[in-house]
């Protein structure tokens, strides 16, 4: 998406860009979800969700302004995922070693 700032491109193609970029990324942290759990991490991928959902919206309604704002915050919100996530997966790994000793 990033790489499509200075080309012209028309809206459904970006559009179906954003949701596919969008999409990918809900996948790995709707996983991610599932395997770490917690509420806390579930709190941020609502707001994640919410995130890609607008930017879906502004690519469709060709708001490239909204789209760069919206795209800015799934991307700080994705970066927040990920270092809960690896945050309670070290927390499980030393629960384990604690447990096995």
């Amino acid at each position: 998406m990033a790489a499509r700032q200075g080309s012209p491109a028309s809206l459904p193609d970006l559009a179906a860009e954003v949701q596919v970029a969008t999409g990918a990324i809900r996948a790995e942290v709707e996983a991610a979800c599932l395997v770490s759990g917690g509420q806390f991490l579930g709190a941020r991928r609502a707001r994640l969700v919410m995130a890609a959902d607008d930017a879906h919206r502004s690519a469709l309604a060709g708001s490239m302004a909204e789209l760069r704002g919206h795209v800015a915050r799934l991307s700080s919100l994705t970066s927040a995922v990920w270092v809960i996530q690896r945050a309670l997966a070290g927390n499980d790994a030393g629960e384990a070693s604690l447990m096995a000793s």
